[in-house]
């Protein structure tokens, strides 16, 4: 856990069947970056943001967490994803909520359990290029005020709507 201003960052590294979340970054100015990591088959989260934690991902693998692939809430939480993929979590393949911003880049989310991307309560998410299919609810899910901004993204084969 990163905690209160902490920093973390990882390369090359398996973050692998822990009993509660993989990585948490917690409060203000809490930060982890995550490069062609691996984050699987963790009780909870995969990746956590809370209370304004941050977190930087790139090539990053996020893959069969009971929870979400990916959680940020609150203000001043951010999650930043450039070519990663988040597939068959337990819940959502990231979920964005209370004030706290998404921004992916050339990210699959694929056969997670609920949703690929949810977006709610205030929080704001920008998706450029992302590939969005076989989710087993709805692929994008935007709900009590969250918003969200996609382009040139493939969101296809959900079990129920591609966007609602």
């Amino acid at each position: 856990i990163v905690r209160e201003g902490g920093s973390l960052v990882m390369r090359d590294t398996i973050v692998k069947e822990n009993s509660a979340a993989g990585v948490v970054s917690r409060g203000k100015g809490s930060r982890v970056e995550l490069q062609e990591c691996v984050v699987e088959a963790n009780g909870g989260n995969g990746v956590g943001m809370d209370e304004g934690g941050q977190a930087m991902l790139a090539s990053t693998r996020v893959l069969g967490n009971k929870g979400c692939g990916a959680m940020t809430s609150g203000l001043n939480g951010k999650v930043e994803a450039t070519s990663c993929t988040f597939s068959k979590n337990g819940t959502h393949g990231v979920a964005c909520a209370g004030r706290a911003v998404l921004a992916t880049r050339e990210c699959t989310f694929k056969a997670n359990k609920q949703l690929g991307v949810l977006v709610q309560s205030g929080a704001r998410a920008e998706m450029q290029g992302d590939d969005i299919t076989r989710n087993g609810a709805h692929g994008l899910c935007m709900q009590l005020g969250g918003v969200l901004a996609a382009r040139g993204c493939r969101c296809r084969d959900n079990k129920m709507s591609g966007v609602a």
